[in-house]
């Protein structure tokens, strides 16, 4: 086929602009010019005017089609164009569609296309360099990866000295520098890059006409960059830079006056931020007037549902409480309008979820951002706490979502590590302070349940494998109407939303691109429809399948939760930025008693938490740390469990967030059979995994001694040999597999035949994934979770010991996500019961209390908690075991 065919046949678009080539500019294909590359690249330039003129999707996909045909056909001269062409066609496709791969894929194109045209010092090098800067910020602001910023950066600089003498090419590059220096101060607050923004926006201002139409974006950019100068300066610097920045904003204003979209309010918003600031530093009341005004004009000309709204919402919000911070008496409903355009905002459905929960968590910490007026948070008015906790509660909704609907999970690590650590804590708090202890006890659950990795990956996978298992079809439908949804949130939030970029803003092309973006907000609209509509059918499989689909993406309710207390009570502790607190639920139905701890501050704890992870490396502290406990916290405790008339030896549980998790309470209430819980629903999950007791139990011990990759384990051996003993003995029947017997495929098979595993060995964990995290079998197989899990479903999976290995461990520098640990990951794979060490048993005494342990449960009966209780005790009677480490050691999680 020749070209004129090709071109005929499979880009149309194409073929209506042939006319344009004369016939010894195109001849046919008795010339060979099908498989001539230039001709390809100059028709994907002629598409890429058309769509740029039409906004067209059908022509973008002809351009990256004959892109991509184009890339077979080049030589080595016209290569570097064709990955150029490429990698731009996908990064118009990314601002179309959200795709993440898209970017991805455009990204690797135009660096191959870099490393060409250095090699060949190709002319337009300057092009390759700008267009893959751009490409690199888009990333960045997909998934903030600090890396890609500061390369993006790097590139424009390169590209801006190679045009530094191109006035009509040059500013473009420029203002795209300077923007992207604006938003590395914003994340990294480190001044020099906004004294650079300025200095090169400074320059473009000197050098550029007057009339130019790019200057408009220069003018933002050193008005925003000035304005934030001044947010960092004393009085006097202060002023300076405001004084410089309003003439600045009110030229930018005025040259968006006429324009289609966007840019216009987005302008008269950033001149009410400029005035808000003045504000702070005046307290003028006409800076105050002229910030609403702003905002109230801008507002007007946006739709109150467009992506963009929500930056006004937050806008207002912060100058009403501004203004009653100014004026209390005067301005006293104020607060209650700040309230609720963060309730706006936070509701904006088509927004971006990232800039939703960033508005959810600053209407959340009202009551500690008015200083001026109240004395402390404590202080504050209840009205704001109960605004605070209905902003807690929104938060965690959207985190929910947002953890769903974007599957990245690098993605989760940067959206999470943006939040407070004491965030569940200080949601409590709120909740508490205000006299809503039922909602205290929802807010804690379902915030650990999405701030733990391991509990939100199992969640999530959990959602969505049963969903596939009811109604595939809905299954199917739903993933795909959230990714739909974040792509095109992403699209605002690179590009066209409530911080817009310059390449959005250009002239020219902006006009074409907020008319399109205009029309995104239509898809989007019926998108969110579709997700509605989607979940009220979801929700409606309640009636047919499992009742637990009528919540589906609903947090768990506490009539829910107030089950976990039936069999004992679980004891909450929560230490907060403001107040420090136990919970306990008891009683069927369960009922939340409330135990403030006033003398104790969370920066004891943190203090005393410290202490306690040094132990487990020097084993010389747990003695104060534990003497500390009983002490400040336990006393109240011990008093409120003998009022509800507890008997000694009875259970109890005990979930710990945040920075609790690292004191050992199993150690200071010895009255009591101690266990932990990730959460209330990972309680109740092992109770209802309570599965008819086989009459004849079988355990299953896999230890490993030897390794290349690690450490040596020396006591595997006198442990397993223990064990063993037990079979002799008649206690239980056991199957060992050691050394090169403790293989992968071995070990899973043996697993359907046991109730319970002992496992001593090495245990591997990752940060990314809980499910990836392992056990270090022979010739150092790992045994994943995810792959336990899948056998685990399908035998009784009663009772998993593990031995040796940091398997408890809440080291954070083994484990960045300090709440991420082998025991709980193994409970969440489908066991009832984990017993896991919390460091590494380094002498013969650790079998000695697994021999004990399996002799009380087996022998005499006792379910583990309580085995491991008197283990424990049977250790500390002992001469040779009385030391406190070698009965510390070891925990209960689950049922």
């Amino acid at each position: 086929m020749n070209l004129r065919a090709k071109i005929r046949s499979d880009f149309p678009k194409v073929w209506a602009n042939l006319a344009l080539f004369p016939k010894e500019v195109f001849p046919d294909v008795a010339l060979g010019l099908d498989e001539d590359p230039t001709i390809m690249n100059c028709l994907v330039r002629s598409l890429n005017d058309d769509y740029e003129r039409s906004g067209d999707p059908t022509i973008l996909e002809e351009k990256i089609n004959l892109s991509r045909a184009a890339l077979t056909k080049a030589d080595t001269i016209s290569h570097s164009t064709s990955l150029h062409n490429f990698g731009s066609a996908l990064g118009q496709k990314f601002d179309r569609t959200g795709n993440y791969k898209v970017l991805c894929e455009g990204v690797d194109a135009l660096f191959k296309a870099l490393e060409l045209r250095r090699e060949s010092h190709h002319p337009r090098i300057a092009s390759t360099l700008n267009e893959l800067a751009s490409m690199l910020f888009r990333r960045y602001t997909h998934t903030p990866v600090q890396q890609d910023a500061q390369r993006s950066v790097a590139l424009y600089h390169e590209a801006l000295e190679l045009r530094k003498h191109d006035t009509a090419l040059r500013i473009s590059t420029a203002n795209n520098l300077a923007f992207v220096l604006i938003a590395q101060y914003n994340s990294t607050r480190e001044r020099y890059h906004l004294d650079e923004a300025v200095a090169i926006s400074e320059f473009e201002i000197e050098s550029v006409s007057s009339t130019h139409p790019l200057r408009r974006t220069t003018l933002r950019n050193l008005a925003i960059a000035n304005v934030s100068l001044a947010q960092l300066s004393p009085a006097l610097e202060r002023l300076r830079y405001l004084q410089a920045a309003k003439p600045l904003l009110t030229q930018a204003v005025d040259r968006w006056k006429g324009h289609q979209g966007v840019g216009f309010p987005m302008a008269l918003l950033d001149l009410g931020w400029f005035s808000l600031v003045q504000f702070v530093h005046t307290r003028e009341e006409a800076d105050l007037e002229s910030t609403f005004r702003y905002i109230d004009q801008g507002a007007q000309l946006v739709p109150s549902d467009h992506p963009s709204a929500i930056g006004f919402h937050i806008s207002r919000a912060r100058a009403h409480l501004l203004s009653y911070a100014h004026d209390p008496v005067g301005r006293s409903a104020a607060p209650r309008v700040a309230f609720n355009s963060y309730r706006c905002a936070v509701n904006s459905e088509l927004a971006p979820l990232q800039a939703r929960m960033r508005a959810a968590m600053e209407w959340a910490r009202t009551p500690e951002v008015v200083p001026d007026v109240v004395k402390d948070w404590a202080h504050a008015p209840i009205e704001w706490h109960r605004s605070s906790v209905e902003a807690y509660v929104l938060l965690f909704q959207l985190l929910n979502l947002f953890l769903i609907a974007v599957p990245d999970v690098t993605n989760h690590h940067t959206c999470l590590a943006s939040l407070p650590d004491s965030i569940v804590s200080d949601a409590a708090a709120c909740a508490i302070q205000a006299g809503m202890l039922e909602t205290a006890v929802e807010l804690l659950e379902n915030g650990q349940d999405l701030i733990m990795a391991n509990l939100r990956i199992l969640r999530v996978r959990h959602t969505t494998d049963k969903l596939q298992e009811a109604n595939p079809r809905l299954a199917k439908e739903f993933v795909e109407i959230t990714e739909q949804l974040e792509h095109q949130s992403l699209v605002f939030q690179a590009g066209a939303g409530y911080s817009m970029s310059p390449a959005a803003l250009e002239e020219g092309a902006s006009d074409r691109r907020m008319a399109y973006l205009d029309g995104q907000v239509c898809l989007q609209r019926t998108l969110l429809d579709q997700l509605h509509n989607v979940v009220a059918k979801i929700r409606g499989l309640g009636r047919v399948h499992d009742e637990a689909w009528s919540r589906f993406l609903q947090p768990a309710s506490f009539e829910t939760l107030r089950r976990a207390g039936a069999e004992g009570p679980v004891i909450i502790l929560t230490f907060s930025t403001h107040r420090n607190d136990v919970l306990i639920i008891h009683g069927d139905p369960g009922v939340v008693e409330h135990l403030p701890l006033k003398n104790v501050s969370k920066e004891q704890m943190s203090a005393l938490s410290t202490r306690f992870k040094a132990s487990v490396r020097a084993r010389d502290q747990a003695q104060g740390v534990l003497d500390k406990l009983k002490e400040t916290i336990f006393p109240p405790i011990s008093e409120k469990l003998a009022a509800l008339g507890l008997k000694k030896h009875s259970r109890v549980w005990w979930m710990l967030p945040g920075n609790s998790t690292f004191l050992p309470m199993h150690a200071a209430s010895r009255r009591y059979v101690s266990s932990y819980t990730s959460n209330l629903s990972t309680l109740l999950h092992a109770r209802r995994g309570d599965r008819k007791k086989e009459s004849a139990p079988t355990l299953l011990a896999v230890g490993v001694s030897e390794y290349t990759t690690a450490p040596n384990l020396e006591v595997v051996e006198q442990e397993l040999d223990s064990i063993m003993h037990l079979s002799k003995k008649g206690v239980i029947e056991v199957a060992v597999l050691r050394g090169n017997d403790a293989k992968k495929e071995r070990v899973l098979k043996e697993l359907h035949s046991h109730s319970s595993v002992h496992f001593s060995c090495h245990g591997a964990l990752s940060q990314d994934d809980p499910f990836e995290s392992a056990l270090i079998l022979s010739n150092d197989q790992k045994l994943t979770l995810r792959e336990l899990t899948s056998s685990i479903a399908q035998t009784n999976s009663d009772l998993a010991f593990i031995s040796a290995c940091h398997s408890a461990s809440r080291d954070t520098e083994e484990t960045p996500d300090k709440r991420i640990n082998l025991a709980t990951s193994l409970q969440l794979c489908g066991f009832r019961s984990v017993i896991g060490s919390l460091f590494v048993v380094i002498d013969a005494h650790g079998y000695r209390l697994a021999q004990e342990f399996y002799e009380q449960k087996f022998k005499n009966g006792k379910d583990s908690a309580t085995a491991l209780h008197l283990a424990v005790e049977v250790m500390r009677k002992e001469k040779a075991t009385k030391e406190w480490s070698n009965w510390i050691n070891f925990i209960h999680l689950g049922a």
